[in-house]
C-alpha cells in the first residue's frame, strides 16, 4: 500500500486502463537490454562490435521508408537485423538476431518503481486493470500480468492511439461506455489527448515533468493514482 493512497470513497470509473511502455516499463531501459544482447551475438558471430545506437538507427531507417510504413513489428526489426548483417559483410539471414532480441524482451520486464504498488492498491480496491498499447511487449510473461484483466493492442484493435476507434474498441472490448474507463498514459496526444478524445477520463502521465498543459489532469508518479479516482 501506498502511504499517499488512503481510502477511496467513492470510485470512479470502475476500470483503469494503462499504456504500457514508458508508463508501467521501462522502455528505453528495455530497448537498450535488448539491443546490447543482439550487438554481443553479431560480436560472436563476425568477430565485429557493432554499437547499439547503430542498431536502432537501422531499425529507424527501415520503420521510416514507404514500403515498411504498415509492416509488423517483427518484420521491421528483422529486416534491420539483416541490413546491418549485410553491412557487415556477414553471410546468412538474421534468424539468430531475432531470436536473441526476442528471448531478450520475453524475460526482461524493467517496471518503474511505483508500477506494483499501484497495481496492488487498484486490485485491493476492486478496480479492473487493463492494459491498451501501440506497442508490443507482451505483458504476458511480466511479473505484473496477474493484476490485469484483459490487455489491448493496436494490432489487434485494427487502429492506433490516439485514433477514437482505438479507444472504443477497448470499452467494446470491456463491455462498458468509454466514460466508464479511465486512461492513464505517457503520451500526451497518444494517451490523455486520444484517450479524452474518445470520451475516456483521461490522465497524463508526465514522468519527465514538462511543462504542464491547462486543462490537462496530470500526474507525475503512479503513487498519485488516488487522487484522480476519488469522484
Amino acid at each position: 500500500m501506498m502511504a499517499s493512497m488512503g481510502a477511496m470513497s467513492k470510485p470512479f470509473p470502475a476500470i483503469v486502463s494503462f499504456d504500457i511502455d514508458d508508463t508501467l516499463i521501462d522502455f528505453s531501459a528495455m530497448l537498450s537490454g535488448a539491443l546490447s544482447a543482439v550487438a554481443r551475438q553479431l560480436e560472436a558471430r563476425s568477430g565485429q562490435r557493432i554499437s547499439v545506437s547503430r542498431l536502432q538507427e537501422a531499425r529507424n531507417g527501415v520503420a521510416s521508408e514507404i514500403d515498411f510504413a504498415d509492416a509488423h513489428f517483427e518484420v521491421i526489426r528483422r529486416e534491420s537485423f539483416r541490413r546491418v548483417l549485410a553491412e557487415i559483410g556477414s553471410d546468412g539471414d538474421a534468424g539468430d538476431l531475432w531470436q536473441v532480441w526476442q528471448t531478450y524482451r520475453a524475460s526482461n520486464y524493467p517496471l518503474y518503481p511505483d508500477v506494483i504498488p499501484a497495481l496492488q492498491w487498484l486490485q485491493s480496491s476492486g478496480m479492473k486493470i487493463v492494459a491498451a498499447s501501440n506497442g508490443n511487449t507482451d505483458l504476458r510473461n511480466s511479473s505484473i500480468f496477474p493484476f490485469f484483466d484483459a490487455l489491448y493492442y493496436s494490432e489487434a484493435l485494427g487502429s492506433r492511439k490516439p485514433a477514437i476507434d482505438f479507444f472504443h474498441g477497448v470499452a467494446r472490448g470491456m463491455g462498458v461506455r468509454p466514460a466508464e474507463i479511465l486512461h492513464i498514459g505517457d503520451s500526451f496526444r497518444e494517451d490523455f489527448q486520444g484517450a479524452d478524445a474518445a470520451g475516456m477520463r483521461a490522465v497524463w502521465l508526465n514522468r519527465s515533468r514538462t511543462a504542464s498543459v491547462d486543462g490537462t489532469l496530470t500526474i507525475f508518479s503512479l503513487n498519485e493514482i488516488a487522487g484522480v479516482l476519488v469522484d
